[in-house]
C-alpha cells in the first residue's frame, strides 16, 4: 500500500496546496473535483491529477512514495513509488529511470555435460543487468540445447549433448532492436579433494535393526565450494551379514538376518558426491552398534473375551515412563531402586521415545506399489523405494531397555482400519497399551502388578470397535441451607429431603476441551449416533407412581423425531435436542421428583469436557435470579473426564455421585427466609 502526496502544488484560481483528482484508472471520476493533499493508492493504481505550478516550463517536481523505506529513487523491481510531472508541456528530467532501454550481454559460467542449467531468480537473470527492460524474448536460440525464457529473464537450458558451451539472443520490450546476447560456458569443477569426509558411529536401541533419517550421514561431511553433497549410493560397502539400503539424501536402513542376542558392530562405507557429480576422493566409515534384545515378549489380546489372539501383527512404540512411581501393593521402607526423578509433580509431558517398529505385513505396509513395481515408503518425507516390499519387521523383544526403569507400550492392531471398510469386516481394534517394569524376582520384564508369577509374557488388552459410549451425570442444586458450595439434603418426614433440592429447568451446555487446559474447540450438540444431545431421563417412570418422573416436555414422546428430524412429532426417545434438568414435579403436577435437578447425557464420546449449568429461559423470564456458588478454579464450568464405558455416575473411592454438582443460591429467597430465621 502507498499513500503519495503533492506538497506545494497549487490547483483552482485560489492558491491552495494539494492537487484535484481528475481520473481513477482512467476512468474520469464524477462531480466537481475537490483539493487534497494526499490519496490512498493500492498496488497498481493509477491516478490522473491536476496541480497549479508557479510558471510555465519550470521545472518538473518529483513526488515520491511516503513511505521513504520502501522508496529507491528507481523503477526497478520493489523499489516503491516514483513520478515524474512535466509542468505545461515542459521535457521530463534527464534521470536515469526514464533513460532509453538499454540491453547487456550476460556471461553463465555455469555448465556441466549434460545437466540442466536452471536459473529462478529474476536478480540473477539476463534482466538484471539491464535498464529499463520490462520484458524479454528470444530472437536467436541456443545451437547445442533447447531454451526456456521467461519475461522475466529467468530462463532454463537444456542442452542435447555432452557440450559445455553455447549462447542465445534476446530482444527487449517487444524492440528487436534492443538486444543482448548471452554465453554459456563451461562451470568450474571442484577437485574431489575439496570434499571432507568424516565418520560416524550410531548406537542402536534395537537389536539388528537400525533406521536414519536424512541428513543422516551427510551430516558430517563438507564441499569446500559450498556445492550440495549427497551419497554415491554406488559406492556403499556394508560389511559381510550387515543388510544395507542408503538413501542418496543420507538416511539409511541397517538390519541383520537374524537378530543378534549379544552386542555387535558393523560398519559400511560410502563417497559422497557433489551437485556437479564429482565423487569424493577418501571414503567416510559408518560404525552402527546392535545392543542385545531384552527379551520381551508381547501377547495382543481383543479387550472383552480376553482370548483372541492379535499379535500376529500390530504396530508398537515403547517410551520410557518417567511418572512420578509408588507401588501401592507394598509399603515403602527403603530407597527405591527406580531411577529419580527429580519432581514433585505425579505426571509429565514428556516421554522419550526408545523404540517403534511393527509386526505382521499389514502393520508393516505390505501390499503398496510404484508404478506397479511393489514398494515400501520408509526412506523419509514421503518417499518411496522399490527395494522391499514393506518394512522390516521389528520385535518387541529386540528393544535395547534399561532394567532400572519403567517403560509404556503402546500398541494399534493391523485390524485397526476394518471398522471403515465399505465392506463390513465384523472385527476392528482400537489403540491398547501396557506399563512395563523389570521383575528381579521373575527375572523377566512384566505388567507390574497384573503378570501372573507364571506367566512368560506381557498382556496388552485392545478394546474391539465401536467402542461403548460414555455418560455424564449432572446434579443442579439449590445451596441455601446452608450456602457453603455443597448439597446438603436433609429435612421432611417424606422419603424426599426438601432441604437444597434440586433445581429443574437449567440448561446443561458442554464444551468440547480436547483433552487439555485453554480455549475450547467447540460445542458438542450430537452424540456419537449423531443424534442430539438430551437428558436421557427424560420419560422416565417412577415405579411408584407410574408417572414421568422427568417430564422435560408436555408430552414425554414429543420433541424431536430422530427419523424425520421434525420439531413437535411423535417420537419415542423424547429427544428435545436441548439439555435440560428434570424438574420439581412429576407428570401429574403434584408428586416431588426424585430426579429433580438431575441430567444424564448419553451416547458421548471419551474426552474431557466443560459442564456449564444456566438458568432455562422461562426462569429468567420470570425475573429470578440465580448465582453460582461453587466453582472451578474460579471459573463458570465444571470439568469432568469421561473414559470409553463411562458409566451415568463417578466414583473414585467410597459411594458413587454425580460428575458434577453444580449448586445455585437465589438472593430473594434467602432474603424472604430471614424472619423465619
Amino acid at each position: 500500500m502507498h499513500v503519495p502526496s503533492i506538497v506545494g502544488t497549487q490547483t483552482g484560481t485560489t492558491p491552495r496546496s494539494g492537487f484535484s483528482l481528475i481520473a481513477e484508472d482512467g476512468n474520469p471520476l464524477p462531480g466537481v473535483a475537490r483539493v487534497q493533499s494526499e490519496v490512498f493508492m493500492a498496488a497498481g493504481k493509477t491516478y490522473d491529477v491536476m496541480v497549479n505550478v508557479p510558471a510555465a516550463g519550470g521545472t518538473a517536481i518529483p513526488v515520491f512514495d511516503r513511505q521513504l523505506s520502501l522508496s529507491a529513487n528507481a523503477i526497478s523491481r520493489d523499489a516503491g513509488m516514483l513520478a515524474y510531472i512535466g509542468v505545461n508541456g515542459a521535457g521530463l528530467p534527464a534521470t536515469p529511470s526514464i533513460a532509453a532501454a538499454v540491453a547487456r550481454p550476460d556471461t553463465y559460467a555455469s555448465l556441466l555435460a549434460g545437466k540442466t542449467l536452471t536459473v529462478t531468480d529474476p536478480a540473477k537473470g539476463v534482466i538484471a543487468n539491464d535498464t529499463n527492460v520490462n520484458g524479454v524474448t528470444v530472437l536467436t536460440a541456443p545451437a547445442n540445447g533447447t531454451l526456456t525464457l521467461n519475461a522475466n529473464g529467468t530462463f532454463t537450458y537444456v542442452p542435447t549433448g555432452t557440450a559445455t558451451t553455447d549462447s542465445f539472443v534476446y530482444y527487449a520490450n517487444g524492440n528487436t532492436a534492443i538486444t543482448a546476447t548471452v554465453s554459456l560456458g563451461p562451470a568450474p569443477l571442484e577437485a574431489a579433494a575439496g570434499i571432507t569426509m568424516g565418520n560416524i558411529t550410531y548406537n542402536a536401541n534395537v537389536a539388528g535393526f537400525l533406521s536414519i533419517k536424512s541428513p543422516g550421514v551427510l551430516s558430517v561431511d563438507k564441499d569446500a565450494a559450498g556445492y550440495p553433497l549427497t551419497v554415491a549410493t554406488s559406492t556403499a560397502a556394508p560389511s559381510s551379514g550387515l543388510i544395507l539400503a542408503v538413501d542418496q539424501n543420507g538416511g539409511f536402513i541397517a538390519s541383520l538376518a537374524a537378530p543378534n542376542t549379544a552386542p555387535a558392530t558393523y560398519t559400511f562405507t560410502y563417497k559422497a558426491q557433489n551437485s556437479q557429480g564429482t565423487i569424493s576422493t577418501a571414503s567416510a566409515t559408518v560404525t552402527i552398534n546392535f545392543p542385545a534384545g531384552s527379551g520381551l515378549t508381547v501377547s495382543v489380546l481383543d479387550g472383552v473375551d480376553k482370548t483372541t489372539d492379535l499379535s500376529n501383527d500390530y504396530r508398537w512404540i515403547i517410551e520410557e515412563d518417567r511418572t512420578f512411581f509408588i507401588d501401592p501393593t507394598t509399603t515403602t521402607n527403603t530407597g527405591t531402586t527406580i531411577v529419580p526423578t527429580f519432581g514433585t509433580n505425579f505426571h509429565t509431558s514428556y516421554m522419550p521415545i526408545v523404540a517403534a517398529g511393527c509386526v505382521g505385513t499389514r502393520s508393516c505396509e505390505s501390499g503398496q506399489s510404484v508404478l506397479g513395481v511393489p514398494a515400501v515408503c520408509d526412506v523419509g518425507n514421503g518417499v518411496c523405494r522399490t527395494t522391499a516390499a514393506q518394512q522390516m519387521p521389528v520385535n518387541p523383544g529386540q528393544v535395547h531397555l534399561d532394567i532400572t526403569k519403567r517403560y509404556y507400550i503402546t500398541v494399534l492392531p493391523g485390524d485397526g482400519a476394518d471398522a471403515l471398510d465399505v465392506n463390513a469386516q465384523g472385527h476392528a481394534h482400537g489403540m491398547g497399551g501396557a506399563p512395563l517394569a523389570y521383575s528381579t524376582t521373575l527375572a523377566r520384564w512384566v505388567n507390574p502388578g497384573i503378570t501372573p508369577a507364571g506367566q512368560a509374557f506381557v498382556t496388552v488388552l485392545v478394546e474391539p470397535t465401536p467402542m461403548v459410549p460414555a455418560k455424564l451425570s449432572v446434579f443442579v442444586f439449590e445451596d441455601d441451607f446452608p450456602l457453603n458450595g455443597e448439597q446438603d439434603g436433609g429435612g421432611g418426614i417424606d422419603v424426599l429431603s426438601p432441604n437444597e433440592a434440586g433445581l429443574g429447568s437449567f440448561q446443561i451446555t458442554l464444551l468440547d476441551d480436547a483433552g487439555g487446559s485453554g480455549d475450547a474447540t467447540g460445542q458438542p450438540t450430537y452424540d456419537m449416533f449423531n443424534m442430539p444431545l438430551s437428558n436421557s431421563l427424560a420419560g422416565t417412570i417412577d415405579p411408584a407412581t407410574r408417572n414421568d418422573a422427568c417430564p422435560v416436555s408436555a408430552l414425554e414422546t414429543t420433541g424431536i423425531d430422530t427419523g424425520t428430524g421434525l420439531p413437535g412429532a411423535s417420537s419415542p426417545t423424547g429427544i428435545t435436542g436441548m439439555i435440560v434438568t428434570c424438574p420439581k414435579y412429576e407428570s401429574d403436577g403434584l408428586t416431588l421428583s426424585p430426579l429433580a435437578g438431575q441430567a444424564i447425557v448419553a451416547n458421548l464420546y471419551p474426552g474431557r469436557y466443560g459442564v456449564f449449568a444456566t438458568p432455562s429461559a422461562d426462569r429468567i423470564a420470570k425475573g429470578e435470579e440465580w448465582l453460582q456458588t461453587n466453582t472451578l478454579d474460579g471459573e463458570k464450568a465444571h470439568d469432568s473426564f469421561l473414559r470409553v464405558g463411562e458409566p451415568g455416575f463417578f466414583q473414585e473411592f467410597g459411594p458413587a455421585g454425580y460428575h458434577v454438582s453444580i449448586g445455585f443460591a437465589n438472593p430473594k429467597i434467602i432474603n424472604a427466609r430471614k424472619a423465619g430465621v
